[in-house]
């Protein structure tokens, strides 16, 4: 099948990705130093590297269900998407580091902090 029909199969195509590959390889595998496509399709679908486009698409697509019941059997799927997912900025919001929110995150403590560069002195955080 080529990319073009498979993609007419969609019925509703989302505007920004909804998995990240990469970001659940990290989840099941944090040890790893890369979470390339190519080592991702080798050890989830056992097939050969992708060498062109299409391929690459069609991989990211059939990744996603392996990887989704991946986390699921080992307990993972909340630490994806509870706790990795949220510290990702928003595509739709240029990307600003200041527009993250992860759960719990203060509302406002960016504002607070200033726009400008950020110094810890470790020596105070060290115990007494």
């Amino acid at each position: 099948m080529t990319l073009k029909r498979l993609y007419k199969t969609f019925d509703q195509v989302p505007a920004t990705p909804q998995f990240d590959t990469m970001l659940a390889g990290y989840v099941l595998q944090s040890g790893r130093s890369a979470y390339q496509l190519a080592d991702l399709v080798q050890g989830y679908l056992d097939a050969k590297s992708p060498t062109d486009p299409a391929q690459m698409a069609a991989a990211l697509y059939r990744l996603e269900s392996v990887m989704r019941e991946r986390l699921d059997k080992e307990g993972q799927t909340a630490v994806l998407l509870d706790i990795e997912q949220p510290l990702i900025p928003n595509p739709r919001q240029n990307g600003d580091a200041r527009n993250l929110r992860a759960p719990g995150f203060p509302e406002g403590i960016l504002q607070d902090a200033g726009d400008g560069p950020h110094r810890f002195n470790s020596a105070n955080l060290r115990p007494r």
